[in-house]
């Protein structure tokens, strides 16, 4: 110990800067046999040296290593405050309180934590690597300052949710994660040491980091947590990150499923922010709806979703399964049931009037939604704010003409109008539907226009497609349920059933019904302004309806009129003298236009004539 106090006094009287820094360096090199009471003498001397050069870096990092042989806590202590925190004491305290006012609505904490309660003390080097003196631990710490270090996200995320991160207060870790996720998604940050977070704040870079920072919620322990989500209507995380040493992935799983549980057993919550309504409209089947239900209440989610059940005035044995149904205690269902059978029509639209979300996903009963593709359907709503309508398909014969995005007006129209076939996977936009008062329109008009008496989802779709973009999922969304036709029509009187069907057919879909429901359709169009109003947007929906009424009359010829051994060749041309009646209606004064699409209308009469075997007959037009 001598021998080395010695070595090290004459460094001091070393009067060339470079020759006493050789000297340190060789006196180093050779400390390998020391003790650690010399070794920690040895750095604390050469802290001082470096200290002398104005080199704060070197000097903090041979503190340190001072300190890790044994140099006494306190006096390390005294020498770091007094060089270096004291001086810059004011303006440390003065940053701490800037931030933390320009974060007050991003920290979510049970009490406030004064400058005076940090653990750590930050030491002013004029270096970019960051020292502090840890207030617990009593020593001198250096932080990795890279907030753009590489860090992993789970390979499988929830492409909805948002992100919770429990970590350990490092804030460049945390900042590299939030430029790691999804510029639309929150995080959401955990600490059990928020005062070590905190402490970063005291920085005079911070102001860096505001952005990025003013895109979290800061929590500091677990009922901070609970108490957040319970109180608002935010959505829960859904994607989990942890780095935590104290607190686990599992453990945060488990912290939001008890929030979920909390959330959609407290009936008294006021939900306002649904982005999802799944409307099952039923009818004589409660034993399909209830087992509709039950599936969907096993989804993680809550505020983003409701069921909205119509009973549509029920009077056979599944009754039972309604009054279950509207004894689950399930924040998410909303059940209602008319006293008589209002018809379809007005079941569907109750079910629109009942609905809170943003879109209203309809599903016939004995149909449900893959669990899964829920993270789909809600990213596709929130993704693109001019949406007014979604399409989704099942694994049967639910399919759809086209997926992706088409725009508003006529790209949407072309793309995805007159496809509702069935009711599943209709997704729509309801603020749409009632802006421009669609539910009213259909409630006064259904009985006298059979089009709307049927189809009333259609003319919803024909609707949205005119006032936002339509959205068709390239994915299975929907499992189709095993049908049971005809039970509306269980209950009926014999005479009523007569009125309804013709050898086991409905008369509805008889091609005499379906010129009539084409006029129908022509009528709405022509009355309701968001259809005439644009002369484009009119003529393309006439020329689809020509296209959607052959499509059914050929399918009245296959179930129907062929059997029963009628004249195909007079029904077609019934069906094209129908169209081009029409044709003439709208297009008051012949044009070039009228003449495209006459041309338009005649041959697909040819193509559909030939589809039959009868060629080319000119001489009947």
């Amino acid at each position: 110990m001598d021998a080395l106090l010695q070595q090290l006094e004459k460094i001091c009287h070393i009067e060339n800067t470079q020759q006493a820094l050789e000297a340190y360096q060789q006196l180093e090199r050779v400390l390998v046999q020391a003790s650690n009471d010399q070794k920690a003498e040895f750095y604390l001397h050469y802290a001082f040296f470096m200290f002398r050069l104005e080199n704060y870096d070197q000097c903090m990092n041979f503190f340190a290593q001072a300190q890790e042989y044994g140099f006494p806590k306190e006096e390390i202590r005294q020498i770091v405050y007094e060089a270096f925190i004291e001086p810059n004491l004011e303006e440390c305290k003065e940053n701490y309180e800037t931030t933390i006012e320009q974060l007050k609505d991003n920290i979510y904490i049970d009490e406030d934590v004064s400058f005076e309660d940090l653990d750590l003390w930050f030491i002013p080097t004029l270096t970019t690597k960051k020292y502090f003196y840890n207030r617990l631990e009593e020593k001198i710490i250096s932080i990795d300052v890279d907030d753009k270090r590489a860090v992993e996200l789970p390979r499988k995320t929830n492409p909805f949710g948002d992100y919770l991160f429990a970590n350990d207060g490092n804030i460049y870790e945390i900042i590299s994660y939030i430029r790691r996720i999804p510029n639309e998604k929150k995080l959401y940050v955990y600490t059990e040491k928020i005062k070590y977070l905190f402490s970063f704040f005291q920085l005079p870079d911070m102001s860096r980091f505001l952005f990025f920072m003013q895109q979290t919620k800061i929590f500091g322990n677990q009922q901070d947590v609970v108490s957040y989500f319970i109180g608002c209507n935010a959505y829960l995380p859904r994607n989990f990150i942890s780095t935590s040493q104290s607190f686990t992935k599992k453990d945060i799983e488990d912290l939001i499923h008890e929030i979920h549980n909390q959330r959609i057993h407290d009936l008294t919550r006021k939900r306002d922010n649904i982005l999802l309504t799944i409307g099952i409209p039923s009818y004589n089947r409660g034993h399909r709806a209830y087992e509709s239900v039950i599936h969907h209440l096993q989804s993680e989610y809550d505020d983003e979703i409701e069921i909205v059940v119509s009973n549509n005035g029920t009077d056979n044995y599944t009754a039972k399964f309604y009054e279950k149904i509207s004894k689950i205690e399930d924040a998410r269902i909303t059940y209602f049931s008319f006293e008589s059978n209002q018809f379809s029509t007005l079941n569907f639209a109750q079910v629109i009037n009942l609905a809170k979300g943003k879109f209203v996903f309809m599903l016939s009963d004995e149909d449900t939604i893959f669990i899964k593709k829920l993270d789909i359907l809600l990213q596709v709503i929130v993704s693109n704010r001019n949406l007014s309508m979604i399409k989704a398909y099942g694994d049967g014969q639910q399919r759809i003409q086209s997926t992706g995005l088409a725009s508003q007006g006529e790209d949407a129209i072309r793309q995805y109008g007159f496809t509702a076939n069935y009711l599943s996977g209709n997704v729509f936009r309801r603020d749409l539907l009632l802006k421009v008062g669609a539910l009213d329109y259909v409630k006064q008009n259904w009985t006298s226009k059979s089009c709307l008496y049927f189809y009333s989802h259609i003319f919803y779709e024909l609707l949205l497609c005119i006032q936002g973009d339509v959205y068709g999922i390239n994915a299975i969304v929907i499992h189709e349920g095993a049908s049971e036709r005809g039970e509306e029509f269980k209950s009926l009187s014999k005479e009523v059933i007569e009125e309804h069907f013709v050898n086991g057919f409905l008369k509805f879909a008889l091609y005499k019904e379906r010129l009539k429901q084409h006029f129908c359709f022509l009528s709405v169009f022509q009355q309701f302004q968001f259809f005439y109003k644009n002369k484009r947007i009119l003529r393309l929906l006439y020329l689809l309806l020509c296209g959607k009424t052959f499509h059914l009359v050929k399918i009245s010829i296959a179930y129907y009129h062929k059997k029963n051994n009628d004249d195909i060749q007079m029904i077609l041309k019934d069906t094209y003298e129908t169209c081009i009646i029409g044709l003439k209606e709208i297009y008051e004064v012949e044009d070039e236009n009228y003449h495209r699409e006459y041309k338009e209308i005649t041959n697909l009469y040819y193509n559909t004539l030939k589809e039959y075997g009868y060629g080319r007959l000119e001489e009947q037009i």
